[in-house]
């Protein structure tokens, strides 16, 4: 007798249904064998908040995690290296305390001491400070132009509050402003107000009315809600560093008024002292060991071949058979590969849009009887000299008026090469 399988599926989200049947020619049916698949689940449920969230964003948040952790060790190593070398790596055997004794009120002191001019701290004193800011550095965000998220936004608000509350107590700096809470704990503690005089107290648990509630009090544990941004820290570093620059100039070599000073420079003497200036200790300790920023993944791939560096390659011919055919073709043998385009922030970049925008400007001279002319060949190279070393000139503003174009003219006539700017519209 004939027959014939069908089978059946019952598709669904997290499991499979199927059957199999055999059916004869008289119309019966029997069933060969039936049962069901079940997925496994794909999510992961937190049992406090039952947020689910799939297995790759917990490996991804571990492994994060583990790269955080590595990141701050290899700093930390980078830093008492430097550190030693210059005789300000601290032993901690010495300011080893027991629990309770005072230890964070100690070293924020350290921290508003280390920025007055006057006081001069001794070197390891000034190493603990700069360990301490090596573990927390605050926030930085790497996003450039996107909308905020739900997170960044709160992190943000909490900053802004946090930069009222260090100016409405004239703080000078945000290690100065935790010594200032860690004086108001002490003074609650002597008034029998306070559980712990090495805590500070947290000025967002004072009510409208100045009531207290201790419950609302987390100190400056970020796990609670108090963020703190990276440039918090890079001013008070900045500071440390110009205050005990004054006893010790021959370790705090570098500043950032140094720093400042050189990029006032012209691109040239710029790129020559900042050569210089990375060998000294303010740029080793900031920006290698403490304030490091891990530079983004490179983009290169994406950028377009440059139209101008195409590059060399010779053509070979060769064949190849196929279908009892013989096909000639080609294969480029590249001699030198072609360039990439060079990005618009590049200084050859800019010097090639300055010739370009130069040869685009044309003036009128009524005396002469010249309108709309093209600048004269002696004139671009003094103009494009000026412009390689002021940067306060915009040859692409839409709408400038007569004055703001004048400077061309005032240029010429310094040069001897015309005699009246007036007569000359640009």
């Amino acid at each position: 007798m004939k027959y014939k399988y069908i089978l059946g599926l019952d598709v669904g989200t997290n499991s499979l249904g199927w059957c199999l049947i055999k059916e004869f020619e008289n119309g019966q049916i029997e069933i060969v064998k039936i049962g069901v698949h079940i997925f496994p689940i794909g999510t992961i449920v937190d049992d406090k908040s039952n947020k689910e969230k799939t297995k790759n964003e917990q490996r991804r948040s571990y492994r994060s995690a583990s790269r955080m952790r590595f990141r701050f060790k290899l700093r930390r190593a980078n830093l008492s290296k430097s550190l030693e070398d210059l005789g300000m790596l601290p032993d901690y055997l010495k300011y080893h305390k027991s629990k309770g004794k005072g230890q964070s009120y100690e070293l924020y002191k350290l921290r508003a001491d280390a920025i007055n001019p006057e006081i001069k701290l001794p070197l390891q004193d000034i190493g603990r400070i700069f360990m301490l800011l090596n573990k927390y550095r605050g926030f930085k965000s790497n996003r450039k132009n996107q909308k905020e998220d739900k997170e960044t936004g709160v992190v943000k608000k909490g900053i802004a509050e946090l930069k009222e509350y260090i100016s409405k107590n004239n703080a000078q700096s945000i290690g100065h402003y935790f010594f200032l809470m860690h004086q108001k704990a002490k003074e609650l503690y002597d008034k029998n107000k306070w559980h712990n005089p090495n805590e500070p107290i947290d000025e967002r648990a004072f009510l409208n009315d100045n009531e207290f509630v201790l419950f609302n009090s987390n100190g400056i544990r970020r796990h609670n809600g108090r963020p703190t941004s990276r440039d918090m820290y890079l001013e008070e570093f900045d500071k440390i560093w110009a205050s005990q620059k004054i006893h010790y100039p021959d370790i705090f070599t570098g500043s950032k008024l140094e720093y400042d000073n050189i990029l006032e420079l012209p691109y040239l003497e710029r790129i020559s002292s900042l050569k210089e200036f990375k060998n000294t200790n303010y740029w080793h300790i900031r920006e290698y060991c403490i304030y490091y920023q891990r530079p983004l993944k490179s983009q290169k791939k994406y950028v377009s071949n440059c139209q101008f560096e195409r590059g060399e390659f010779s053509t070979i011919k060769y064949e190849v058979e196929k279908n009892d055919t013989v096909i000639l073709k080609e294969k480029r043998v590249w001699k030198k590969k072609a360039k990439k385009a060079c990005p618009k922030s590049h200084p050859l970049f800019q010097e090639f849009r300055i010739w370009q925008k130069l040869h685009q400007i044309s003036y009128s001279c009524p005396s002469e009887n010249i309108y709309k002319g093209k600048l004269k060949t002696e004139w671009l190279s003094i103009i494009a000299n000026f412009l390689m070393n002021n940067r306060e000139i915009h040859l692409s503003k839409p709408k400038r008026n007569i004055e703001e174009k004048q400077w061309i003219g005032n240029l010429l006539k310094e040069k001897n090469l015309i005699s009246n700017p007036e007569q000359y519209t640009f």
